[in-house]
């Protein structure tokens, strides 16, 4: 929602006529509607929440050392912006912690999602944050640590930019003496603190909001107690009573909830809990849910990183599930580049494509948790898929579909993913066949491609026959045929069988140039428009790219007929066309190696470090997660996938957290975010993309049992030999 209606504005302003004795008679914050409303940069330090389905719903993240978006009561609905501080002397100098710090992130223990974050102004003062997701309700409680370095006495200010329902310019604000909240006619949240603040005030973001108050003078002047009716951009305030030297420890509770009183009644009964107690249930639901897994594959996890980042990522994954809607998983708690697109999309990666979400099942089911593999099964097939049995481009995690793309690889791989978890048939046979007809039948009215040609590619950009779809319909019809027979529907068993064998017999005529300029052998394209792989289509690559001859665009795509099972290992066209790869998509990172989507990709931040652009492009950097794909190729052809591993390792955050893009060798000198140049991230780090993104850590995970089990975990053992006619009779 942009903006409150009349009606409901006057309905508010109504509730807040009678505040009470704490607001009587004290002046409302001017400067409505304040400042535009956007999101945190994407690259998160943490993401965390209580583990359970019946847990609390709320997820929080983190950024710059300061909480970033807060999830409630879904993983679709960013609720809170940022919880910020300012750190004030007595001598009217003012510092924001997430600008003006330097800041480290760091795991209490291996094995639970508890992060904490150190803040350092150097000489002066060093502020440690340690963020806790309440399991017993939907509150976040913050531990604060404030610590002079100089021996001054300082002020400690903490700053909440709530956007409920999605959105941050549409929240009204109130306060009283001790705790400060926003709300909106169905969502509301209360910041409180123990010991309590000494000093609350509300105020719309650049005109009345706390930092606009302190940041020139140093001093905390302004208490305002409502936003006189008004629905904006707030910001919700309180100071500490902590002075960094004899008072240096307080907690910070968020309470969300429908309404406003009962925000002020989570954010109070979760500081009555306190944080060790939080803590302690908190740890325990992960430790649970880690010791009912497999234990880690430690033929694969030789040192402290990758065994971090091992467990860093099957936390993630388990993380990334709604708790309102089972088996519903998000692609990231992220919006990457969102500040720097305002009006551009609010749905950010915190949606789900069943791309991502193939990925993720099939890494938990590696890694022992057949469960969350099967409700995101059901999700899929029951929730998110269409009435005609097509899937919606991406959903919310209700499965209200956001987006209208075709993209026919994440109509088959639920099937795939459905025979892997072996349910039995009778209960998703319906929406397997649903599936299966759709793909079959599919055609674009528009230009009048059919299956296997698909409207968008897995990197949803272009319409055309691309290798990684193809190799993804003929595995889900395959799938679907045994699922099929194993129903007795003898007729749709065999129709899906022979389509699969022809498509499979085709793919390289439509995907496999031999005219094309990047090798004198044939190679597969990336995309090929019309299915003539040697016609020289002009295709603009996207994302502010270049228009080129599509002959001269490869990506790896191709590995997913090797992975799924559709081509050998040492099939030539593939061992000629990963020449192609490594000498035009490849690069080296100190001892490691990472790969381009594709050559000519627009999509990243721009070479100055700037957001990327909806109407510029900018330019596309290294995916940790493609050496995760060579690497499975690797085992298939029977060579080692360890130093693959590797370098998703050394990708990884301090923490274990994978992003989904890399800085290459040309990071810029600086990092401009939101016009405020910082210090640029060195190249193997993560830029500002999606972090953690959910596919990247699942093929972490994926390949560390690949290389447990010696061979990829993920290639469904029907579709190899149902093509070539070799399986056993049922």
């Amino acid at each position: 929602m942009l903006c409150a209606a009349a009606a409901l504005t006057a309905l508010l302003a109504a509730l807040l006529a009678s505040p009470g004795p704490a607001t009587a008679g004290r002046a409302a914050a001017p400067g409505y509607p304040g400042a535009d409303a956007d999101w945190r940069p994407a690259n998160k330090s943490f993401f965390t929440t209580a583990y359970g389905l019946k847990s609390s719903t709320v997820w929080a993240t983190g950024q710059q050392g300061t909480l970033s978006e807060v999830f409630y009561p879904d993983l679709s609905t960013p609720a809170l912006r940022e919880l910020d501080f300012a750190v004030l002397d007595n001598k009217g100098k003012a510092w924001r912690v997430s600008t003006d710090a330097t800041h480290s992130t760091t795991l209490d223990q291996p094995d639970a999602p508890v992060f904490t974050n150190t803040s350092t102004l150097a000489g002066r003062w060093r502020l440690t944050t340690r963020y806790l997701t309440d399991p017993g309700r939907a509150g976040v409680l913050t531990e604060v640590t404030l610590k002079s370095l100089d021996k001054r006495r300082y002020t400690l200010l903490a700053m909440a930019d709530p956007s409920l329902n999605n959105d941050g310019a549409d929240d009204l604000a109130v306060a009283n003496k001790t705790t400060a909240s926003a709300y909106e006619f169905d969502a509301a949240v209360t910041m409180a603190a123990s010991p309590a603040f000494t000093k609350t005030s509300v105020g719309f973001l650049g005109a009345s909001d706390a930092w606009t108050d302190v940041r020139k003078d140093g001093k905390v002047t302004w208490a305002y107690k409502n936003t006189d009716g008004l629905a904006g951009n707030t910001v919700i305030s309180g100071v500490l009573p902590i002075d960094g030297v004899k008072q240096t420890k307080a907690s910070i509770a968020l309470g969300f909830a429908d309404e406003l009183g009962a925000s002020r009644a989570v954010a109070a009964a979760s500081l009555k809990a306190g944080p060790a107690n939080v803590n302690a249930a908190l740890v325990t639901g992960w430790r649970t849910y880690l010791g009912s897994l497999r234990p880690p594959p430690a033929a694969a996890l030789k040192d402290a990183r990758s065994r971090q980042t091992y467990l860093t990522s099957v936390m993630m994954l388990a993380a990334s599930e709604d708790k309102t809607t089972p088996g519903s998983f998000i692609a990231s708690p992220s919006s990457p580049w969102a500040w720097g697109n305002p009006g551009g999309s609010t749905t950010g990666y915190h949606s789900v494509w069943g791309r991502d979400s193939y990925q993720i099942g099939t890494a938990l089911l590696a890694a022992g948790d057949t469960g969350a593999a099967t409700r995101m099964v059901r999700f899929l097939l029951d929730v998110q898929s269409k009435s005609d049995g097509g899937m919606p481009q991406y959903s919310l995690v209700d499965g209200t579909p956001m987006a209208s793309g075709v993209q026919l690889d994440q109509v088959a791989l639920p099937i795939v993913l459905a025979w892997q978890v072996s349910l039995p048939g009778s209960t998703i046979w319906p929406q397997v066949k649903a599936a299966a007809d759709y793909i079959t039948r599919w055609r674009d009215p528009g230009t009048g491609l059919t299956a296997p040609a698909s409207g968008q590619e897995r990197w949803e950009e272009k319409a055309g026959y691309s290798p990684s779809t193809i190799a993804a319909v003929i595995a889900g019809l395959v799938c679907a045929s045994d699922i099929a027979a194993g129903r007795g529907d003898s007729a749709r068993a065999g129709s899906y069988l022979d389509t699969a064998k022809e498509w499979a017999a085709k793919v390289k005529s439509w995907t496999v140039t031999t005219t094309g300029p990047l090798s004198a052998q044939p190679y597969f394209l990336r995309l090929s428009r019309t299915g003539d792989p040697n016609a020289g289509t002009s295709m603009n690559t996207g994302n502010g790219g270049p228009t080129v001859d599509e002959r001269s665009v490869v990506d790896a795509g191709f590995l997913e007929l090797v992975r799924l099972g559709v081509l050998p290992a040492d099939d030539p066209d593939v061992v000629a066309s990963l020449k192609v790869i490594d000498s035009t998509i490849a690069a080296k990172i100190g001892a490691h190696t990472y790969y381009y989507r594709y050559n000519h990709d627009g999509y990243g931040e721009a070479a100055d470090g700037s957001a990327w652009s909806m109407s510029s492009g900018g330019v596309g950097r290294l995916w940790p997660l493609l050496s995760g794909e060579r690497g499975e190729y690797n085992l298939a052809a029977g060579r080692s996938a360890a130093p693959q591993l590797a370098a998703m390792a050394a990708a990884a955050s301090p923490v274990g957290l994978l992003s989904e893009q890399v800085w290459d060798a040309k990071a810029p000198a600086k990092v401009a975010v939101k016009g405020k140049k910082a210090p640029a991230f060195t190249a193997g780090t993560g830029t500002m993309s999606a972090t953690p993104l959910a596919w990247t850590q699942a093929q972490f995970v994926r390949l560390a049992w690949s290389i447990e089990a010696g061979r990829p975990v993920e290639t469904p053992s029907i579709v190899h030999c149902r093509l070539a006619g070799t399986c056993a009779p049922r």
